[in-house]
């Protein structure tokens, strides 16, 4: 990171010298670019947009996982705890790589616009902590992999112990990457400041080994994700279902595509970055896609319970919508059926009103002819109609008892009123 020196010699180093280089650049300006340190770019971004696009994903269908395969099953299994661990190492791999990217101010920049006196202390010390952590850390996320796919196909003797090859051979190889970091680029002759930046300056640490380690991990990684992938497919292709469930079970594992897409061009960038001078800035298209890599790995162990459980919420919220736009419909329906009626009613009342006055008119007329031919005694029907309607309500009635006594007609004459 800093090539101060090559042995531990620097330690002997004044003080006053350290002073002095601590105004330097981590590396010399490059022909025909223009520096300018107060007033440099910063180019971090995209690592900071990738890891906050990705993690909030992983960990909501690593919820809908737990929630589908634990809660509601209430039981916990050692497959369960292999993947909460794989969760918990994606996200301690990428909060350290956006750690790296917003603190410190180096990540980002190119290194001629970076002094010496800016590389801290924490600095260098989370560095060096995720350069070891994250060989392990890559292994427990592809241990769940490999669990997943020895729970689906553990009938399989073939399955099992390829599974059981692989876990074991990257499980070594992490191990011995992250035991060769640690010593490659410890600190040298202490803990402070001056020892760290020792020992990331040796040229152990910047070239050698660690270029050849850097680029061969990004080589197994490629290796074994491709191994995950090819693993199960004879295993799929050999299952006795429906072919559209054979079919979603091949895509859910091609999902890990995406897995070696990440893995080659995170291999691609490893190369590029162990012969780049300029690391800091080379870092962050790096970083970015490990944070994507790390993630769908954990991604693609949520698959089933994520589909079944959004499956379920579909079609729930379907129905829901169907029953509520049938119930809209029929309100909607209902409301303009009563409308069109009443602008009917409205339309046509004046007619109505014109033929009942005018069938009353007509009424009352024939009538009056009728009363002149009544004989002597006898009560006009008009009087009649006065007497049977004298009130607007059916119990004012008189009985016809009473209508044949004070009108003197008799019972038929009575029912042609009525």
């Amino acid at each position: 990171m800093v090539n101060i020196k090559r042995d531990t010699r620097d330690l002997a180093v004044p003080d006053e010298t350290w002073d002095t280089m601590s105004n330097l650049t981590l590396v010399g300006v490059p022909p025909g670019v223009s520096s300018d340190i107060s007033h440099r770019k910063w180019h971090g971004r995209q690592a900071i947009v990738a890891a906050g696009t990705v993690m909030p994903i992983m960990i909501i269908l690593s919820f809908v996982r737990i929630y589908a395969k634990c809660w509601r099953n209430r039981k916990w299994t050692t497959d369960d705890s292999i993947f909460l661990s794989s969760l918990v190492a994606a996200l301690i791999l990428t909060s350290n790589q956006i750690a790296q990217v917003i603190s410190g101010g180096i990540i980002g920049f190119h290194a001629w616009e970076i002094r010496v006196k800016e590389v801290t202390k924490t600095v260098m010390i989370l560095s060096l902590v995720v350069s070891i952590l994250t060989g392990p850390l890559i292994w427990i996320i592809k241990l769940t992999l490999f669990c997943l796919i020895y729970n689906t196909f553990h009938p399989l003797k073939y399955v099992r112990r390829l599974v059981y090859i692989g876990i074991v051979v990257s499980g070594l190889y992490y191990t011995g990457a992250a035991i060769i970091q640690g010593v490659y680029c410890g600190p040298k002759g202490g803990t402070d400041r001056k020892a760290m930046m020792v020992g990331f300056g040796r040229e152990s640490c910047i070239f050698g080994e660690m270029k050849a380690l850097t680029i061969s991990m990004g080589a197994v990684n490629v290796f074994f994700d491709f191994y995950i992938l090819i693993l199960p497919l004879p295993a799929i292709y050999r299952l006795q279902m429906e072919r559209r469930k054979k079919i979603g079970v091949f895509f859910m594992f091609l999902t890990g595509i995406g897995t070696c897409v990440m893995s080659i061009v995170n291999l691609y960038y490893r190369v590029h970055l162990s012969y780049s001078h300029d690391f800091n800035y080379e870092t962050v298209p790096f970083m970015t896609v490990s944070s994507i890599e790390h993630c769908v790995g954990v991604v693609i162990p949520c698959m089933p319970q994520s589909a079944k459980t959004f499956g379920r919420v579909y079609t729930h919220l379907k129905s829901h919508f169907i029953t509520s736009s049938r119930s809209f419909r029929c309100t909607f329906s209902t409301i303009v059926s009563t409308k069109q009626k009443e602008e009917n009613f409205a339309r046509c009342s004046p007619d109505i009103e014109l033929k009942r006055n005018s069938h009353t008119q007509s009424y009352d007329k024939s009538r009056e002819d009728e009363d002149t031919d009544l004989n002597p005694g006898q009560q006009p029907f008009s009087n009649a109609r006065s007497v049977l309607y004298s009130s607007s309500t059916a119990d004012s009635l008189l009985p016809p008892v009473e209508l044949a006594a004070q009108t003197g007609w008799n019972d038929d004459t009575i029912k042609s009123c009525l």
